[in-house]
């Protein structure tokens, strides 16, 4: 970032961790809980840091403005209530993973048909619908929870 900014840039957006812990691959290594709290414990930690971190730093680099879309947040509004995103199956993958490390999808494994009721397309990414409500409560929304310390529309106006 400091290279990027030396060179000019001056407007940074950031997605933090997600909830690790209630991944599909998450879950597949813990069967018997809901969610790796462990995972998710060590995510909510690094994102408090990286907010912190630019935070301290904003003072030293003239011009620096930064958004922090809190990806954790958002992700784990949609596993607490899927109904709300328009998601039924907030714990599987879209696809068949594959045996090793359960992260990737098995090439030609079976992939599901309605793939925008699944949060997760494999062990580990969101699908395509999650990004997108993603991007578009990053750009506006005016909760410092879901975008701090503020939106990308007005990022884009500093």
């Amino acid at each position: 970032m400091e290279e990027l900014y030396s060179v000019g840039a001056r407007k940074f957006a950031f997605l933090n961790i997600g909830p690790l812990g209630c991944t599909p691959m998450a879950r597949a290594s813990m069967p018997n809980q809901k969610y790796n709290g462990a995972f998710n414990y060590f995510a909510f930690l690094f994102n408090n840091q990286l907010v912190q971190m630019f935070d301290a730093i904003k003072p030293q680099m003239p011009g620096f403005h930064y958004v922090v879309v809190n990806f954790f947040q958002i992700t784990l509004e949609f596993i607490g209530n899927p109904a709300i995103g328009g998601f039924s199956d907030v714990t599987n993958s879209c696809c068949e993973l594959s045996e090793i490390g359960g992260v990737l999808c098995r090439r030609g494994g079976n992939v599901c048909t309605n793939r925008s009721s699944y949060l997760f397309f494999d062990g580990f990414h969101p699908t395509e619908p999650l990004y997108g409500i993603m991007a578009s409560r990053a750009y506006a929304s005016t909760d410092s929870n879901e975008a701090y310390p503020f939106n990308i529309q007005k990022l884009a106006q500093v």
